[in-house]
Formats: structure tokens, sequence, C-alpha cells
């Protein structure tokens, strides 16, 4: 009886151990202006959904995705969002789980990133056809 109490002790360790060690990656995030708690620029919202792509990269950075090539188009999340693998899935700001690579996801609340955001580089993403920042 001790040795199966020990056994599930280890067990249970071992699989805290895992979650802890599951790799977090950044992803790109949009900011709100200072002493503002609305989506940037107050443009207006609207869907955006499809099948989730993503990809971790080596330098620690996460790209997320809706669409195929050529057509892909890039998600920026809210401040505070990250991503975590195995699989590959967007976590809220209190690790909550957002979507996970592969599913087909919806969000409500997006809108186009300004041009500004277009023409830049998106962090984790090599160019893709336009950007989307979601507000969830």
């Amino acid at each position: 009886m001790l040795v199966a109490a020990v056994a599930i002790l280890l067990l249970a360790a071992v699989g805290f151990r895992t979650i802890l060690s599951t790799p977090g990656y950044k992803v790109a995030t949009w900011s709100r202006p200072a002493g503002s708690g609305t989506i940037p620029l107050a443009r207006a919202l609207t869907s955006v959904g499809g099948v989730l792509g993503g990809r971790a990269n080596a330098d620690g950075t996460a790209c997320f995705w809706l669409g195929t090539d050529p057509d892909r188009l890039a998600l920026i999340w809210p401040p505070r969002y990250s991503a975590r693998s195995n699989p590959l899935t967007i976590v809220d700001e209190n690790g909550s789980a957002v979507a996970t690579v592969g599913e087909s996801v919806n969000f409500d609340g997006s809108v186009a990133a300004p041009e500004d955001i277009q023409a830049k580089p998106v962090l984790g993403c090599a160019k893709l056809s336009s950007v989307e920042l979601v507000v969830r």
C-alpha cells in the first residue's frame, strides 16, 4: 500500500514537472494606448475565422495565422498573451488556452491592422499577406 502511494506521488510530481517545463513562446501582441482600455485606434470590430495555423520558432517566438499560402492572415494578440507547445496553443494573460493549432476558430472580436502595422514584420512570422488584431 505504501509502495502504491509513493508511486502515485512520483507520477504526480513527474506530471507536474512536465506541465511546468512546457516551453513558452512570445507572440506578436498589440498594446493599448496609455490610459485606455479599448482596442487600438478604436477601430470597428469584425469577425474572422478558419483553421488556426501556427509554428514555434527556435528563437522563442511563435507565429499564428489563418488561411493558406499565399493568402495567410497573421494574427496579433491582446497584451500579455503567449503560446505554449505540445500542442502549440495560444494562451491568454491568465494562462488559459484560447485556441490550438489545427482547430477551427472564430474570433468575433478582431480588426484589420492599421497600415503602419501591416507594413512591419510580425514577431515570429515571415511576411504574410495581411494582419488581423485579435481582440477576443
